[in-house]
């Protein structure tokens, strides 16, 4: 296993929709695992030439197997606000073009103060059997250019490739998001419902598994925060820097 590193600085903040959309198109406070595959798959595509559409499935679909998980440390300020916009639709029936007011959310940052830094854990043999190479995947981080929507724009400020691997232990500190049910020693989670990527398809959510995304955050600090968690059942996994659940 490897982890792959990506520091992220947002320029401005990001626009991230649950799914599936509504008509006020409420907004993600924190960007799931499968948006960060999303982010990599672009650059991947344009340097493996291959298109960025697979039919009615995420181009992004074709990566996910080689993740064993998707961590991020959300270490930036982050404030939802619903700007009021004007959306146009036409009805066909009456050949007429009408349109409404509705709220639409985006999660504002200060982009000078802190960063995102995603941990990929990487299966090394479906990496090489996907993209041939690991230094591929270092290569593409370096191309992520947005997380989002395409006006979510970012710069990569750093890109690590480490070996990784497992720690025996019931109980952690991390100040690293992950998936599933653990029990709260101390500090602040914040969780919510996302798409399983490990069990679903990426682009088709309708009917996609979900589970829990917990992330150490604290609202007051408005920073990550280590928190300590029981993780009986899961997996542990380090670097010798940071400790990611899996």
């Amino acid at each position: 296993m490897y982890f792959l590193k990506v520091s992220i600085q947002p320029h401005w903040g990001y626009a991230l929709r649950v799914v599936p959309l509504s008509k006020s198109k409420p907004a993600l406070l924190f960007p799931p695992p499968t948006t960060f595959i999303g982010a990599l798959a672009y650059p991947l595509n344009i340097l493996l030439e291959v298109p960025e559409n697979d039919g009615e499935i995420s181009s992004a679909d074709r990566y996910r197997k080689m993740f064993i998980s998707v961590n991020a440390r959300i270490n930036v300020p982050v404030i939802k606000y619903g700007d009021l916009t004007r959306v146009f639709w036409y009805r066909k029936e009456e050949k007429v073009v009408q349109s409404d007011a509705v709220s639409l959310e985006k999660v504002y940052s200060l982009s000078s103060d802190g960063s995102i830094d995603v941990i990929y854990v990487v299966d090394e043999s479906e990496a090489e059997r996907i993209v041939g190479d690991l230094n591929t995947l270092k290569l593409a981080a370096w191309g992520i250019s947005r997380i989002g929507s395409k006006e979510s724009t970012v710069s990569v400020e750093s890109v690590k490739l480490k070996k990784a691997s497992s720690v025996d232990c019931s109980v952690v500190e991390t100040d690293y998001y992950f998936t599933g049910y653990v029990k709260l020693r101390s500090g602040n989670l914040i969780s919510f419902d996302v798409v399983d990527f490990r069990k679903s398809p990426i682009g088709d959510y309708v009917n996609a598994d979900k589970i829990p995304l917990n992330v150490p955050y604290s609202t007051r600090k408005q920073r990550a925060e280590k928190v300590r968690v029981e993780v009986e059942g899961m997996k542990v996994l380090t670097d010798g820097e940071d400790v990611v659940i899996v």
